[in-house]
């Protein structure tokens, strides 16, 4: 390992030791009035209340999260101790991330009480009322926010309304700052603490509910390319410190990670679960005569477009019909893929990577350098502004916020053509995880040629797809089920005989539905959630799992109308 990835342990963390006297928090109005003036709108009132740290306080000392985990989700899910989940970040001495830095949350309704009628006193009001947002995509959301209703009304005496919506409406909801508090998730995309603790930095306010923290921006700044970018130990502890500061800010409310508990076919194989990175399909095997492999998905297709999604069912599709520089093997470590090869130079500051002479389109044309110039160019683009386009920054790549600002040209970007087949990456200093993140959609190639020919209708239909990984989409129902057969031009075809012939997606919203579907042998992949853990935990394909995903309650400190 190398640099940021080869992290060091550093000072474990005392648990939060209770309410705010004052403001520890540079977003906090420590002279908000005590009573709001009558002109005073809903939402300055409603951001008046969410910036209250005490307020903050007392809605995470109210919430047991061990009960959500155990109780309610009973898949494998444990109770956040802190904003970093566990088994997904390691120092070198094999620590795990979470052993080093401590349990930071506790459930005490007790100091909840005290928080609560500190923020009374503060804000001049008697009673709260709050709403949560949450998705109905799937069916845990639902039952978490209502689990957290009952514990806030039952601690804390406060009004507690339920908003649900579409994922999709949820996001665009939070992005547009037009909510109260809204249950949400980060997976990480590499073995790293910044995966998450970036989120909370004052340039990704879509994500933060409105925070901002010169202290906090500093640390990690210090942390991912300042003085300690190079000294593990240092900034290791930079991060612990910064993770800290967010509890101590109570930021966002940290409430389960994630467990996955499923029912897979005996007879299927192959499958590969990263908790830093997309699961694989790519290499499934089934023994089933027809070759083919249904799975259930609780999470509906958002886009196809790697440059646009930002959600794990639309990486796992696109993983398998495009492909990036390097693959993640079953252990989680880069393997070649459309890269046969790469040079490093001796600071770890430039690669090299050799692209396949056999790696083509699906319409024949060859895979080239330009391709991943060309894609990049356009993720880094202030035009598209991906939400992933920060991901070139966290790398390090030569000029990529200059680029994404306007204050240097898409030429100026770190990547080049050396030649059709070689291309060469500039990073300003070396990061471990650089060759892992190459596996990520974000990073896979763009054919100008079909893109430019198609870009009104990029990725929207199965044709509007150029493909060059081991499948091609074969059929594209809306909200309902998604196809892949083979790829006959993929540049490893030859050796794609042992796979699944087809992998097909459906979206079953309802997991009781599911489960009946995979005992049918309708289905061969099914999450389950709740009861049905405890229903099907003795069937021969049960298995459970902890992910890397964290679910944290965002409370909007700025809410808009």
């Amino acid at each position: 390992m190398n640099f940021k990835k080869a992290l060091t342990a550093g000072l474990a963390i005392a648990m939060l030791a209770g309410c705010s006297g004052g403001s520890a928090n540079t977003d906090d109005s420590s002279s908000a009035p005590e009573t709001a003036a009558p002109e005073t709108s809903s939402a300055e009132q409603l951001s008046a209340q969410y910036s209250n740290l005490n307020f903050r306080l007392a809605l995470s000392y109210a919430i047991d999260r061990d009960q959500i985990a155990n109780l309610v989700l009973k898949d494998g899910s444990v109770g956040l101790e802190g904003f970093i989940p566990r088994e997904f970040a390691y120092g070198p001495d094999g620590k795990d991330y979470r052993d080093t830095a401590g349990n930071l949350l506790s459930y005490d309704p007790d100091k909840a009480v005290e928080c609560l009628n500190k923020a009374k006193d503060e804000l001049g009001v008697d009673n709260f009322t709050v709403s949560i947002l949450y998705e109905t995509d799937s069916e845990a959301p639902g039952k978490v926010s209502a689990a957290i209703q009952e514990m806030w009304t039952n601690t804390l005496g406060i009004n507690v309304n339920l908003v649900s919506k579409t994922k999709k409406e949820r996001l665009a909801l939070m992005n547009a700052l037009t909510y109260e508090i809204g249950l949400t998730r980060w997976g990480p995309d590499y073995a790293d603490p910044q995966t998450y603790l970036d989120l909370f930095k004052s340039d990704t306010t879509a994500y933060n509910g409105y925070y901002f923290n010169d202290e906090y921006d500093a640390l990690l700044n210090k942390a991912e390319t300042g003085e300690d970018a190079t000294d593990p130990e240092k900034r290791w502890a930079d991060m612990i410190e910064a993770e800290k500061m967010f509890i101590d800010d109570m930021v966002a409310i940290p409430v389960f990670q994630n467990g996955g508990a499923y029912l897979i076919n005996p007879n299927v194989t192959g499958i590969e679960f990263h908790n830093a990175a997309v699961d694989s399909y790519r290499s499934i095997v089934t023994k089933e005569e027809d070759k083919n492999v249904t799975i259930a998905i609780t999470s509906d297709l958002n886009t196809m477009d790697h440059h646009v999604a930002t959600d794990g069912t639309s990486f796992i599709m696109q993983s398998l019909i495009i492909g990036g520089l390097v693959a993640l093997d079953a252990e989680g470590q880069p393997v070649p893929d459309l890269a046969s090869s790469w040079d490093i130079n001796d600071d770890g500051t430039e690669y090299t990577f050799h692209i396949r002479e056999d790696a083509n389109w699906s319409n024949g044309t060859p895979v080239t350098a330009d391709d991943f110039v060309y894609a990049w160019r356009r993720l880094d683009s202030t035009d598209l502004a991906s939400e992933y386009a920060f991901m070139l920054d966290t790398i390090c790549v030569k000029n990529a916020q200059a680029v994404f600002k306007g204050e240097a040209a898409p030429e100026e970007l770190g990547i080049e053509a050396i030649d059709s087949k070689t291309l060469k990456v500039t990073l300003t200093q070396p990061v471990g995880y650089f060759l892992a993140l190459m596996s990520f959609p974000s990073f896979f190639p763009l054919n100008q040629e079909f893109f430019e020919a198609h870009e009104a209708t990029y990725a929207q239909s199965i044709d509007d797809i150029l493909y060059c990984g081991p499948y091609v989409f074969s059929e594209w129902v809306e909200n309902s089920e998604y196809t892949f057969t083979k790829n006959p031009t993929y540049w490893n075809a030859a050796n794609y005989d042992k796979y699944a012939d087809e992998v097909t997606f459906k979206f079953i919203s309802e997991a009781q539905s599911a489960a009946l579907s995979y005992k049918q042998g309708e289905l061969d992949v099914v999450t389950l959630t709740g009861d049905l853990v405890d229903q099907y935990k003795s069937d021969p394909g049960f298995t459970q799992r902890l992910q890397g995903y964290a679910w944290r309650l965002n409370v909007n400190q700025q809410v808009k109308e």
